[in-house]
């Protein structure tokens, strides 16, 4: 696992944890191992198709080492190229579903913009890399630290399937740094919320105060190429309700 993998964990863990939920991290165990509750959620090595992987994590899911509404956090991380001082946490469109999809309103100050199916998340910088940590937990996290910096709170409903990914607005979707877990590579970040789910989706982001001042100062000393440590972000989903489940259109 690189450097910065491990120091994102390392964070992560020590600044938020679930309520019923005492996150460690053990660098002395293997390194994709959590001490504590928490199960990462992997994509599936040994078969990489679409859905090989989802049939592996419902496997895992219905084996009691992924639970949505138990002591159980999923968690999972990506770099985002982000653009237009944007990016976006959303929902794939599945088959047989019709897009849902409404452009946000960038006339707003709010930090967090949610659409059917989309959050839009503005940046402070116009172009830079950022990593971008999903968590689906039980409860509110406690114990942020002070560098992290509540942006808000949203009811989110699902409306496809809940298959929750990170993009760019036109750079794609987030990649796995390296190391980050095991057979990542290579694909897209996703967490799977419940269809039939009412969630509240608590985001948190960490430089973004200064943020700015930083990258202009990089780019006033001529440094062109320095595009990442500006920001960082975390969404963590709680369930909050229930729903009729969306269904595929006909």
């Amino acid at each position: 696992m690189d450097v910065a993998a491990v120091t994102m964990v390392t964070d992560l863990a020590r600044d938020f944890h679930d309520t019923k939920a005492e996150v460690t991290w053990d660098p002395r165990r293997e390194p994709w191992n959590w001490t504590g509750q928490v199960t990462p959620l992997m994509d599936d090595e040994t078969d990489p198709s679409p859905g090989g992987k989802r049939q592996a994590k419902e496997t895992r899911r219905s084996a009691g080492a992924i639970s949505a509404y138990g002591p159980e956090m999923d968690i999972v991380s990506g770099v985002v190229s982000i653009a237009y001082s944007h990016f976006y946490i959303a929902e794939y469109i599945e088959q047989g579903f019709e897009s849902v999809d409404d452009l946000p309103d960038f006339h707003t100050d709010e930090p967090v913009i949610v659409t059917p199916g989309k959050l839009t998340i503005v940046s402070c910088v116009q172009e830079h890399k950022a990593w971008v940590t999903l968590m689906l937990a039980e409860a509110q996290p406690v114990q942020q630290a002070e560098q992290w910096q509540s942006l808000g709170s949203w009811p989110y409903r699902p409306v496809y399937r809940g298959r929750m990914g990170i993009s760019g607005p036109t750079t794609g979707p987030a990649v796995p740094a390296a190391g980050w877990l095991p057979g990542s590579q290579g694909y897209a970040p996703t967490l799977t919320l419940h269809p039939a789910a009412i969630y509240t989706v608590h985001v948190y982001a960490r430089g973004r105060k200064d943020s700015r001042a930083r990258y202009e100062a990089a780019m006033t000393r001529e440094e062109w190429g320095l595009n990442e440590g500006f920001e960082d972000y975390v969404a963590i989903f709680i369930p909050a309700g229930e729903q009729a489940g969306p269904q595929a259109a006909g």
